[in-house]
């Protein structure tokens, strides 16, 4: 029972994170561990003096991946247990895995850029609106005139020839007004989404990413933490350790890329 519910919320947590050029590591068993599968997705499960621990692989791009975590306090004391009590090594060197203050740093920056190209965005359509009212013709003219005299020493003609380009500009404040009109609406749309969307963002990190928690005895905690892969290896398989600390324990966990 708490296998499937912890599974089920982590499965939702994560959906739609996977992006193109993802890897996939598959979880390999060590001794006392145990694989098992909850529509389709497979996890290992290992179980401390005073814990079950929980951890399932999530792809995310070629660089990156998640790692999704359910501790649950088995003991009869209570124990502290966050983010940082999850680590990653391959071939004897640490991987960088995120805290959860470095996820929401990115964010924020990641929503500052959105805002600045949102602001970028509204100056032109605001410039193309007072751009809107003026309309400019061009053209070119051409003709010729001829001139006679006469007088008492006989008679006199000449012809002149003459041509050019002309431009003409005017102003029409009825179509400028409906251009800005439209931009304004445009421009409030464009920063009313920009918002929802950097809403929607901090809200799903807040929800899926792990966090420190308190866990009385029966209570269970779970999220993902964001770590970086390791490089392939072209001769054998790349694979790295996720070591969980939980309550003066930890347990070491393999995961196996699957070309």
């Amino acid at each position: 029972m708490i296998k499937s519910l912890i599974l089920a919320v982590l499965l939702l947590l994560v959906a739609g994170l996977v992006s193109a050029g993802e890897r996939t590591f598959v979880p390999v068993p060590s001794e006392g561990q145990l694989l098992e599968y909850d529509d389709g997705e497979a996890f290992l499960v290992a179980r401390l003096r005073n814990s079950v621990v929980m951890v399932s692989y999530a792809a995310r791009d070629k660089k990156s991946a998640f790692l999704k975590v359910g501790v649950q306090n088995s003991g009869e004391t209570s124990f502290n247990f966050s983010e940082t009590d999850v680590m990653a090594t391959a071939g004897g060197s640490a991987l960088p895995v995120m805290t959860y203050a470095d996820r929401v740093k990115e964010e924020k920056r990641s929503q500052m850029w959105a805002a600045v190209g949102a602001g970028f965005a509204a100056a032109a359509n605001s410039m193309n609106a007072a751009n809107a009212g003026y309309s400019s013709t061009y053209g070119n003219y051409s003709g010729t005139a001829t001139a006679r005299a006469y007088g008492s020493g006989g008679y006199a003609s000449a012809t002149a020839n003459s041509y050019g380009n002309f431009s003409a500009r005017t102003y029409d404040s009825t179509a400028a007004y409906l251009a800005q009109q439209s931009a304004n609406a445009q421009n409030q749309a464009l920063f009313e989404r920009q918002q929802a969307n950097a809403e929607f963002s901090k809200r799903s990190l807040e929800a899926r990413a792990l966090k420190a928690n308190t866990l009385s005895p029966g209570e269970m905690v779970l999220g993902d933490v964001r770590l970086t892969l390791p490089k392939r290896n072209k001769s054998t398989p790349a694979e790295f350790i996720a070591t969980i600390r939980v309550d003066g324990e930890s347990v070491a966990l393999i995961f196996r890329e699957q070309e």
